[in-house]
């Protein structure tokens, strides 16, 4: 990689105001005159940022062509979208690229992507070389089955938030034996099936669902998984009294909570003072 230096001077400002930049006569170079990813150029003209600040105007052809930059400018000069934009360019690719150089990382922790539907089997596999990904909520709604299978071989995995993924994609989650969080937020579509996969894993010791097609199935499956602490249900309109009522059988159960139009606050004395129950409506 290339190191350029670029300067580039501007008056003081605590942030900069790129919506009201000076009208001149002659044109001047737009995000999409630098080729930035139109959907990058799309959300920047939704807030009115059209034209790039001149550190921008400098950085961008450069760090675009993946050469490595120093930019000194003063501050509120528009530095941070001089990097940001190519750095952003790598990951809103319309292929995996972005994702093979994630999957280059050695320092990632976490990933955060809950419409990232250009994520496909490829880059959800570099994914898997990140050592340090203890945490992954993308979905994956355009990654197929073989390359979810690759979830037990992320080394540092240990919360996941799997989006768009069917509830036979469960039996490769089932699998992940350092998993110790289980979020199914935005997995609508999850129901108790899914839920018959991760019962034996090993670790786990939070279990959250939101929204999902599950039943009183899924409690009763989960009341036999000694290692869960805290357990939330938030809106899953299947569930009813009965069902919560199962987790009672949980030796280490330190948190619950609960909510939906089936479950009334009652519940909570099926629980004993070493529990904390949180019930909403």
């Amino acid at each position: 990689m290339t190191d350029t230096s670029l300067e580039a001077g501007a008056p003081d400002a605590a942030e900069p105001d790129q919506s009201s930049q000076p009208t001149v006569d002659t044109p001047l170079p737009t995000f999409a005159d630098f080729d930035v990813h139109p959907d990058i150029v799309a959300a920047l003209t939704a807030i009115n940022i059209v034209t790039p600040f001149p550190i921008q105007a400098m950085t961008l052809p450069v760090a675009l062509g993946g050469h490595d930059i120093i930019g000194q400018a003063k501050t509120g000069t528009g530095k941070t979208l001089g990097f940001g934009v190519p750095i952003l360019q790598r990951i809103v690719t319309p292929t995996d690229d972005g994702f093979e150089s994630l999957g280059q990382s050695r320092s990632i922790e976490y990933i955060w992507g809950r419409r990232c539907h250009n994520l496909r089997s490829r880059g959800f596999r570099a994914l898997a070389r990140i050592p340090t990904l203890g945490g992954l909520s993308v979905s994956c709604l355009n990654v197929a089955d073989e390359a979810i299978a690759a979830l037990p071989e992320f080394p540092a995995l240990r919360e996941l938030m799997p989006m768009d993924i069917p509830d036979a994609g469960y039996r490769h989650i089932g699998k992940c034996e350092r998993l110790e969080s289980l979020v199914l937020m935005y997995c609508r579509d999850t129901g108790d099936a899914a839920t018959e996969h991760i019962t034996r894993l090993p670790a786990l010791r939070k279990y959250f669902a939101s929204y999902t097609r599950i039943t009183d199935r899924t409690p009763e499956l989960l009341s036999g998984m000694e290692t869960l602490e805290s357990v939330t249900f938030d809106k899953c309109a299947g569930l009813t009294n009965a069902g919560i009522r199962s987790l009672a059988r949980l030796p280490r159960l330190k948190e619950l909570g609960i909510s939906g139009r089936r479950i009334t606050s009652d519940v909570a004395t099926a629980f004993g003072s070493a529990v904390t129950v949180h019930y909403s409506l």
